[in-house]
């Protein structure tokens, strides 16, 4: 089992997470990741470096609320296991909001430091929504409009 300065070391990292995500800071993001993080965004191919997430979190709209509801903290030795809920609002390029929420599983395992970093993110987006009014339906975090044009 892992004793609670480890569980706390990865709930401190989760909120260092959802802070630089909510800063836009987004090498401060990439720095909760290792290197080789397996990283999953819903809807999407995985990604498989530090380097290649950052370059994706670049692309997404802003970030207006960012809330996570761990609830879970598990593991043993080097391996961490954090699970909860977490809810996105992004501000849409011409202003228009859209809420995603979603369930998530990360592993975090065990840095030469001592310190638990996340080595993989799964996300799984149980629903996204867009004001109806909008004339693009968001895919992926790609705008496509209705005619399948941009």
């Amino acid at each position: 089992m892992l004793d609670q300065t480890d569980v706390n070391s990865v709930k401190a990292q989760i909120d260092r997470y959802v802070q630089a995500a909510l800063d836009g800071d987004w090498d401060a993001w990439g720095r909760t990741l290792t290197a080789d993080v397996f990283y999953s965004p819903p809807n999407q191919a995985p990604i498989n470096s530090r380097e290649a997430a950052v370059a994706w979190a670049k692309t997404l709209p802003k970030i207006k609320r960012f809330t996570v509801d761990l609830q879970e903290v598990t593991g043993d030795g080097d391996l961490a296991y954090a699970r909860g809920r977490y809810m996105l609002e992004l501000s849409l390029p011409d202003g228009a909001p859209t809420i995603e929420r979603g369930a998530f599983l990360e592993v975090h395992r065990r840095q030469a430091d001592g310190k638990l970093s996340a080595t993989a993110h799964d996300f799984l987006e149980q629903s996204c929504a867009v004001a109806e009014s909008l004339p693009y339906i968001q895919v992926q975090y790609a705008l496509v409009s209705p005619s399948g044009k941009n």
